[in-house]
């Protein structure tokens, strides 16, 4: 791409300032001067054909690019939505993969524009013939300029008897009963407010499962106004509950080729991306999302989560931190802090952050489980009954909040108790696979073994892809000395679990009974299946260097913890298991380990600085909303930014 300045000529008003310079010989206008507005560049594209772009002409000011297709050759080039075309190598037509607003040509639209400013093609540029030179003229105000004419188009001109029409015959009389048609001032389009009755309805026939009326409501959302991202991001989302990715994937592209710098579609495609396994291009579209808008929320709590699942702690908490910071009264944000902080043992930290929340929002009955569940494994055992009844009391079908209280009841010896929470929380979710994991475990822990069985039987019939569930249930009869009915029950998860998240848990637990029964073949099998299979694989890793280590392979061990380290080199966790490998074999002050520790302080040392690197290109606390409610600040990039908060106990807390 070069880029190149030269005067406006009669689209520039006397009171504008302009500086001159020389333009290389390369350039078309060799021997002109270079003018530049200030904000204003002009530059000279070769983009290839198609080029999957539309364009739209403005009264009195030319063409602008309206849409550009995302991952088309117009977006590769860098060609953006508010640029202004003033001229090209050649008359790129609908074959290149240029379209038109109103379905005219670019001739057509070239002539009823030329009077407004738009200058001559630049004949003297030549071009391959499969690429066409565009002239932009790119300026701050462009694409501004863009969203208030889309805008007054949407907003602006229809008479009452259309939006009438549109309330009946759009959105059916059966969208909101009782709603009101707000009628505009002139003729043309349906005002917004129909899209968002519309929208609404779709939402609620997402919730009921009705899918059918769901994308037949979304899909006029788009027809009525294709730059309103709620309905790609419906449709989107619908897609992706029936597990139908690469359809919510089209959706959620096509509605950012309409507006490539909506948050909400980008932090959406990050999620899918994440939840398909690709980790790498979700990290990238939230990270766009959040440079789109600062203050989108959302963005920052999925990066962070994102960053918090690669063991990223400081990026994370960078990540909440300013969630918070430009939403004070988003309460996810702060209940992510606090779970991260209370995996770093950093537990009064987090009983004021649970505390936080629990007054920004009484009502969330997760909050209170996890800070229950927190002070239940502290030993603060009624303590913690007691916010677990909070949590009741926000939501008595909560099924997370009945299953924590029923363990706890449990383990104090309320039997009874126990198993009424747990039937209750069944009877509530009976696809919930956590609950009869942990109620056939307690069960085996009081040697009701044939109740244990029952539950578990159930519960594989209720959620096949909760693989914990033939985890625990195969490991109960392994004990039991039932070792084919316990490979009958891995056998089964791994084909009910197929190529969910946790296959690897299940290979690996295999792996390990197989190796306890002497199948050492089959164990390292197992094994290696466990390891291709998980996104995180070090712990797969670690345990199969484990059981080379205690059958005397020690240098096959080795290989497996290199391979681990290759893998994850950014795993505390882990080098400190291969340390351990390594002065017990080679002794702690070996050379072995003196250079593993070498090894070791490298890596964390790569780490921080990458940590530094993403909070340096974060936006600080000044390019963020300062609108925060009360006097509490962050102080961002601190592990320890709320150390001026007193310290409670848990009756204070």
């Amino acid at each position: 791409v070069k880029l190149r300045y030269q005067r406006l000529g009669q689209d520039v008003a006397p009171a504008q300032t302009w500086r001159g310079a020389r333009v290389g010989q390369g350039s078309s206008v060799a021997g002109s001067h270079e003018a530049v507005q200030a904000g204003v560049q002009r530059m000279e594209m070769a983009v290839k054909k198609p080029l999957g772009m539309r364009l739209s002409q403005v009264e009195g000011r030319g063409l602008y690019v309206e849409e550009v297709t995302a991952g088309g050759n117009a977006a590769k080039a860098g060609i953006k939505v508010g640029d202004r075309v003033y001229g090209s190598s050649e008359v790129p037509d609908y074959a290149s993969g240029t379209s038109f607003d109103r379905g005219t040509t670019y001739m057509a639209v070239y002539k009823r524009s030329s009077s407004y400013g738009l200058e001559k093609f630049l004949s003297n540029v030549q071009a391959a013939g499969d690429k066409i030179i565009v002239g932009l003229e790119r300026a701050p105000e462009g694409r501004a300029f863009m969203e208030q004419m889309r805008a007054r188009e949407r907003l602006g001109a229809v008479d009452s008897a259309l939006s009438a029409k549109v309330m009946q015959k759009l959105l059916g009389p059966d969208v909101v009963e009782g709603a009101e048609v707000i009628p505009a001032p002139s003729t043309g389009r349906a005002l917004k407010i129909n899209i968002d009755l519309l929208s609404f309805s779709a939402k609620r026939a997402l919730i009921a499962k009705n899918y059918d009326k769901a994308e037949s409501l979304y899909q006029r959302c788009i027809q009525l106004d294709p730059f309103d991202g709620r309905g790609w991001l419906g449709l989107a989302n619908m897609f992706s509950k029936k597990k139908i990715f690469p359809k919510a994937r089209e959706y959620l592209i096509g509605g950012l080729s309409r507006n490539d710098q909506n948050p909400f579609l980008l932090q959406a495609l990050g999620v899918l991306e994440q939840r398909v396994g690709n980790m790498e291009q979700a990290r990238s579209r939230f990270e766009q999302a959040t440079r789109a808008d600062p203050n989108h929320a959302a963005s920052w709590v999925s990066l962070g989560k994102l960053e918090e699942r690669f063991r990223r702690i400081n990026k994370a908490r960078q990540c909440y931190a300013l969630a918070a910071k430009v939403d004070p009264k988003n309460y996810y944000a702060w209940h992510c802090l606090a779970v991260l902080e209370e995996g770093q043992d950093n537990i009064e930290i987090a009983r004021v952050l649970f505390r936080k929340c629990a007054e920004i929002n009484p009502n969330n009955a997760a909050v209170w489980q996890s800070w229950g569940t927190m002070e239940r494994r502290l030993g603060n055992v009624d303590y913690a009954r007691g916010l677990y009844k909070k949590g009741l009391e926000a939501n008595p079908k909560n099924t997370w909040v009945l299953q924590g209280l029923a363990v706890l009841e449990w383990g104090k010896g309320n039997v009874d108790e126990a198993k009424s929470l747990f039937e209750k929380a069944i009877r509530l979710r009976p696809d919930d696979g956590g609950v009869y994991q942990a109620y056939a475990t307690c069960m085996r822990k009081q040697k009701r073994v044939s109740e244990a069985r029952r539950i578990f039987r159930e519960g594989v019939k209720q959620a096949k892809e909760h693989s914990p569930l033939y985890q625990a249930w195969a490991l109960m009869e392994a004990d039991l000395g039932q070792t084919a009915r316990a490979r009958d029950l891995f056998q089964q998860g791994v084909w009910d679990v197929a190529r969910g998240r946790s296959l690897h848990t299940i290979w690996q637990a295999w792996g390990l009974f197989e190796a306890k029964n002497g199948n050492l073949d089959m164990a390292r099998e197992y094994l290696a299946k466990a390891v291709d299979s998980a996104r995180k694989p070090a712990p797969s890793y670690v345990a199969w260097a484990t059981l080379e280590e205690k059958i005397g392979r020690v240098a096959r061990a080795r290989q497996l913890f290199e391979k681990a380290v290759a893998e994850e080199p950014d795993n505390d966790s882990l080098w400190g298991s291969y340390e351990a490998f390594v002065k017990r074999h080679n002794g702690a002050v070996s050379d072995e380990a003196s250079k593993l520790y070498q090894r070791r302080v490298v890596a964390e040392i790569k780490k921080n600085v990458e940590n530094r690197a993403v909070t340096e290109s974060l936006p600080s606390t000044t390019d963020v909303d300062q609108s925060v409610e009360g006097n509490e600040e962050l102080v961002i990039g601190q592990p320890l930014f709320w150390s001026e908060s007193p310290t409670l106990t848990p009756k204070e807390a």
